[in-house]
């Protein structure tokens, strides 16, 4: 496995996981608090508006590493699975251990379930930018972009390439 790919899950089970590092998490302002929970508004308004690629566009870094095509299919596959996304009550709101990452976690309530659901979101610049999130729980969670894929593995070094 790739440093790129360690680096990636991990960043993504640090905010995702269930264990006591969600007990860890340190407080965040109120501002910070609104920006985080305007932001989620804003992904269930382009969910239902299925404007996903906006969703892709305006993610973090992190959240644009999968192919924006999987993506595309992923959000089709969610809006056709779940129905439009009534409401999202927010149970905590958190600065998940780095500095600038918020993350919120609360019940989803979509047109044909209600689920729990758990963002990742970066402040940049004011903003707060999608990183990843999680629908569902254990044992049914959906991961959201999923782990790095093969374009990001790291090529061979040059003196095998260049003797294979």
């Amino acid at each position: 496995m790739t440093v790129l790919k360690i680096l990636a899950l991990l960043l993504l089970l640090s905010g995702c996981a269930r264990t006591p590092i969600l007990t860890s998490r340190l407080p965040v302002t109120d501002q910070q608090g609104l920006r985080a929970a305007d932001s989620v508004s804003r992904l269930r308004e382009q969910f239902n508006q299925n404007d996903c690629l906006s969703i892709y566009r305006e993610g973090a870094l992190n959240f644009r590493f999968q192919r924006e095509k999987d993506w595309l299919n992923d959000c089709e596959d969610l809006r056709t699975n779940l129905g439009a996304w009534r409401t999202y009550t927010i149970k905590t709101t958190a600065r998940c251990g780095v500095e600038g990452i918020v993350c919120m976690d609360g019940l989803a309530a979509f047109e044909r379930t209600t689920q729990s659901f758990e963002v990742g979101l970066l402040a940049d610049k004011g903003r707060s930018k999608l990183m990843w999130f999680v629908i569902g729980d254990q044992g049914q969670m959906q991961i959201f972009p999923g782990p790095p894929d093969e374009r990001f593995a790291d090529p061979p070094p040059f003196h095998l390439r260049a003797a294979g």
